[in-house]
């Protein structure tokens, strides 16, 4: 769930159809979208409108306010982690396990770059401190093969880190005083760069 300027967003999931909405606060007025499963997608807002994310791979920018999507973009996996922002980039990662720097340009979501990431099944938000991002992912294989915290750089947007963990990692990572905190199935800990 996100708020911003008296609206609340959120997405549905169902087996037969999910919708994306945006509730006005205190009033009957809400708009919404019909998608993919709305599946642990975190959105985020970002200028006049809102992105977000489903299971059929599809990133929508939306207006805030009414029903109107301004543009999609169709991912090479579904989307299951949030979407985050640094420097006017956008930043969210797919099932199949690529990472994405987008940007809009006229109102229009266009891909910048990739990145493939060692694991796949991407479920974790990134987190970005000192000009990095942070993600979680599973290891290929079966559910129990474990897991990759990940470090890339945002000025040149490659992987300079890939730590493997005893779980599938589906939490957001935490950065606090250059100390980088990940919950999976064992507690990790590792410095950052």
């Amino acid at each position: 769930i996100t708020y911003y300027d008296g609206y609340v967003y959120c997405g549905t999931r169902s087996s037969e159809s999910s919708f994306y909405y945006g509730f006005q606060v205190n009033s009957d007025n809400y708009w919404q979208s019909v998608g993919g499963s709305f599946y642990w997608a975190q959105a985020v807002v970002y200028d006049e409108g809102i992105l977000y994310g489903d299971t059929n791979g599809v990133l929508t920018y939306h207006d805030l306010k009414s029903d109107r999507i301004i543009s999609q973009v169709t991912l090479d996996g579904g989307i299951s982690s949030g979407v985050a922002i640094y420097n006017q980039n956008i930043y969210i990662a797919s099932k199949a396990g690529t990472l994405y720097q987008l940007e809009i340009k006229q109102d229009q979501l266009q891909i910048k770059n990739t990145l493939t990431l060692s694991g796949v099944e991407v479920s974790s938000s990134s987190t970005i401190a000192n000009q990095r991002l942070y993600i979680g992912s599973k290891a290929k294989g079966n559910f129990y093969a474990g897991g990759y915290i990940e470090c890339v750089d945002l000025n040149t947007f490659k992987l300079i880190d890939s730590i493997k963990v005893e779980g599938n990692v589906q939490s957001s990572p935490l950065v606090y005083f250059n100390v980088l905190y990940n919950f999976s199935s064992v507690f990790k800990r590792m410095k950052l760069h």
